[in-house]
């Protein structure tokens, strides 16, 4: 009996991302450690590196799907530090493998990214909270923006709208920071900021 990802071989993935993004691709799929989907390292002729993302069958919709990726995509468009899905050969970047098996048929949604290196970001030093807040606050403005409407169990606006208001406890375990803050949001703004 197949379950999950049991038909995804190797040979699967790199059969259906080169089919899907028109690319030639080295024989070597590397797997990534992910919780609920299977992610892949793969590399093209050219040694371009790939990241592969096959989603689990039937735990998202398609269109939720393609609102995540749409939101990326707003996002990298307006330069945060994201890595956006690349199009497929129909210009989608939501792309479909469909695997028959004598245990039945299985669904896989894929996207392909651009493999890019990360860096961790410790902050520090006050200065470091605040690029966070501002990169916080933009992300809020953008998600605002965003004309989808969020479905799904990721949804961030759902998570947003639970968040506490900051009380003075939380001002008092950084001594001196919201007096700072509320400086730094009234040059950018131009106005006086209350910060609870």
């Amino acid at each position: 009996l197949m379950t999950g990802f049991d038909p995804l071989s190797p040979e699967t993935v790199l059969s259906a991302v080169e089919g899907a993004f028109d690319l030639s691709l080295k024989p070597l799929v590397t797997p990534y450690p992910s919780y609920v989907n299977r992610v892949y390292g793969i590399e093209d002729q050219d040694d371009i590196a790939y990241v592969a993302k096959f989603y689990r069958p039937e735990r998202w919709t398609r269109d939720a799907l393609e609102e995540e990726h749409g939101f990326t995509l707003a996002l990298a468009e307006n330069e945060f530090p994201v890595v956006a899905p690349l199009e497929d050969i129909y210009g989608d970047t939501l792309a479909e493998l469909q695997v028959e098996t004598p245990a039945g048929n299985f669904n896989f949604h894929f996207a392909l990214f651009p493999k890019r290196s990360g860096r961790l970001f410790d902050a520090e030093s006050d200065s470091s909270w605040l690029r966070i807040g501002a990169l916080c606050g933009r992300l809020h403005t953008a998600g605002a923006a965003f004309s989808g409407t969020m479905t799904g169990s990721t949804s961030c606006g759902a998570v947003v709208r639970e968040w506490p208001r900051p009380t003075s406890a939380h001002w008092a375990a950084a001594p001196g920071f919201a007096s700072r803050a509320r400086a730094k949001a009234k040059t950018w703004t131009g106005s006086s900021t209350s910060c609870g």
